[in-house]
């Protein structure tokens, strides 16, 4: 095993899109640098500017990598709760969830002939509306993380 005496980093940065991006790296500066400068990632290249939102800091960057693959895989609405640290959120949406053939009234399609005050707003739409939030509202977010 070798030893890494350097901190990492695991960072998500929001997107000109409003995409969400997740990485991991010993220099954030530098590596949001990178991104901005479209010699980051193809996605970011394409959806400039970005802007860190959170930043993790770890011991290795082996440990890093591990929380990037992690935080990859989870959905849009997990990612944005772990942005505005909502632990209660973070918790609801780690239970496995199975999906029922009974449509409650909260996932509930509108029709057109409801006003679009009346119309329940999708996922996407509210996740859509806590990013210009998160970009408001962000600071230079570093966790520490117990190893």
């Amino acid at each position: 095993m070798i030893f890494e005496s350097k901190m990492a980093y695991m960072y998500i940065l929001v997107c000109a899109n409003g995409g969400l991006y997740v990485g991991s790296t010993h220099s954030l500066d530098k590596r949001i640098a990178e991104h901005n400068a479209g010699e980051g990632a193809n996605y970011t290249k394409k959806n400039l500017p970005v802007k860190l939102v959170l930043a993790e800091k770890h011991t290795s960057i082996s440990s890093a990598f591990r929380r990037e693959q992690q935080v990859k895989k989870w959905s849009r609405k997990k990612k944005i709760a772990l942005i505005e640290n909502n632990q209660e959120e973070l918790l609801e949406l780690a239970k496995k969830k199975f999906q029922t053939n009974n449509p409650t009234k909260s996932n509930k399609i509108p029709n057109d002939s409801q006003k679009e005050s009346e119309r329940i707003p999708t996922e996407s739409q509210k996740e859509s509306e806590r990013i210009p939030n998160l970009l408001n509202n962000v600071r230079s977010i570093v966790r520490e993380v117990p190893e």
